[in-house]
């Protein structure tokens, strides 16, 4: 069995904040192979957006894009949509 090396590195900024009704944040990764595995260096890029619809509530939407190196048009394309519900302290 064969081992396998990376190094990650990413980002996130956030726009908002524990008070705000509305957070947005962009996130960045890289991965670099560092062993003699065959596979490209990729990186991903996301944008998670949520609002919160009451107290313990909040709406959430993903789109992002997984980046491998292909050239391929079917992509990957990652679309979220979601909802949070807290249980318990309505801090």
């Amino acid at each position: 069995m064969n081992s396998v090396s990376t190094f990650d590195m990413g980002f996130r900024y956030i726009v908002g904040g524990t008070q705000s009704k509305f957070n947005a944040s962009i996130e960045a990764v890289y991965r670099s192979y560092l062993s003699d595995f065959e596979a490209d260096n990729s990186w991903r890029l996301m944008l998670n957006l949520d609002y919160a619809i009451l107290k313990n509530q909040k709406i959430t939407f993903s789109f992002g894009k997984n980046y491998d190196g292909t050239t391929t048009k079917d992509g990957n394309l990652v679309v979220a949509l979601g909802t949070v519900f807290g249980f318990g302290n309505k801090r």
